[in-house]
């Protein structure tokens, strides 16, 4: 009766495990996986306008590991493998961001250094959808940036696969040099933006020093080795 009663524990334990493993992204449970995506919202796309709806929602969201799920190819493995370090970057300009508002010192000097820092847009914008059974078109625009689809910004190409709809980029040498910044000034930046963050808390100050000081930290972030 122990015995049974200590299996039983067992396997409570281990479902609940595998049920925060598949909800923390800590591993791929196939099934237990894509019950957590879709009560995050981050369900499979049935067509391609839900695709790009659920890829902008993950822009919104800062969440860069859930937009992966709705690319292909090698973009998408880029993508996701830089998607960890490219949120902390997003939160962090968005934590320096409201952090410049409350105290009243945000400025469009200090909102054209953090645009230029963003790793991804902010959300994709389409129009003149054309769909086939298997593949769809669209004219698109990106807001915050157009590092997304590198020169080919204007065109976008989405396809299906299995029974899930794709938005197809390609991983040409604009693109690659983007997730090469990520990697290489990713974290750099996040502490420049911490160290001028902070500095606001601590001093008063004023929108151009808070200016000048950004942009040095920056400066001197990209130059980090």
């Amino acid at each position: 009766m122990r015995v049974l009663s200590l299996f039983i524990v067992l396997v409570i334990i281990a479902a609940l495990g595998a049920c925060g493993a598949a909800w923390f992204v800590l591993v791929n449970i196939p099934v237990l996986s894509n019950v957590a995506w879709n009560m995050k919202g981050y369900g499979e796309a049935s067509n391609p306008d839900e695709a790009i709806e659920k890829f902008n929602k993950a822009l919104d969201d800062r969440n860069y590991n859930a937009a992966a799920r709705y690319l292909d190819g090698d973009y998408q493995i880029q993508f996701r493998k830089q998607s960890k370090m490219a949120s902390k970057l997003a939160k962090a300009i968005d934590n320096f961001r409201s952090t410049a508002k409350d105290r009243g010192i945000n400025s469009d000097k200090i909102e054209d250094i953090l645009n230029r820092l963003e790793p991804f847009p902010k959300r994709i914008t389409t129009k003149d959808m054309k769909k086939t059974d298997d593949k769809a078109t669209a004219v698109v625009t990106a807001e915050g940036s157009s590092r997304l689809a590198g020169p080919e910004a204007n065109a976008l190409n989405l396809k299906k696969v299995e029974n899930r709809w794709l938005i197809d980029i390609p991983l040409n040498q604009v693109a690659r040099a983007r997730f090469d910044w990520i990697e290489k000034n990713g974290q750099n930046v996040v502490n420049a933006l911490d160290v001028v963050k902070n500095r606001m808390k601590a001093d008063a100050t004023t929108k151009q020093d808070v200016f000048a000081d950004l942009q040095s930290e920056v400066k001197d972030a990209l130059r980090a080795e």
